[in-house]
């Protein structure tokens, strides 16, 4: 459950699919937060994701994000480690779907971000896109 709003990994409470109690009391704690339910992939070692950051309708830059040790959120303000990659370290299938993905998005005067997370099975789903992408410096 995380606030749909946030940035940084600020607000984000992980729960198992029977403590609808404890989600409910959460977010009555924060009444002031509008949360969102977001399903949770175990990945083979450590939570990670792949970030892909459109300007003007093109990738500008993509990294790698794994949570720290004993951490699900991979966001670096909350201990986890930025990987960059150029394109061509990028699955082609992923920069496709991820394409058709920011058409159908049809922002090409935007600056935002794609998140992706592979399963296990390495099907490769997309995990949320963000309006305020987090910027190192640009490929």
């Amino acid at each position: 459950m995380k606030d749909r709003f946030g940035a940084g990994g600020h607000h984000v409470y992980k729960f198992k699919s029977d403590q609808f109690k404890s989600m409910l009391a959460t977010a009555n704690k924060n009444p002031h937060i509008s949360f969102i339910i977001q399903p949770f992939i175990t990945s083979i070692s450590a939570p990670t994701d792949i970030r892909l950051v459109y300007l003007m309708g093109q990738i500008v830059q993509s990294y790698i994000r794994v949570a720290a040790a004993g951490e699900f959120r991979c966001n670096e303000h909350q201990g986890g480690l930025l990987t960059y990659l150029s394109l061509a370290e990028i699955s082609p299938l992923l920069i496709v779907k991820s394409n058709l993905i920011a058409e159908i998005l049809n922002k090409k005067y935007s600056l935002y971000a794609l998140d992706f997370i592979t399963s296990n099975h390495g099907n490769t789903y997309l995990l949320e896109g963000n309006t305020g992408p987090g910027l190192g410096y640009l490929n």
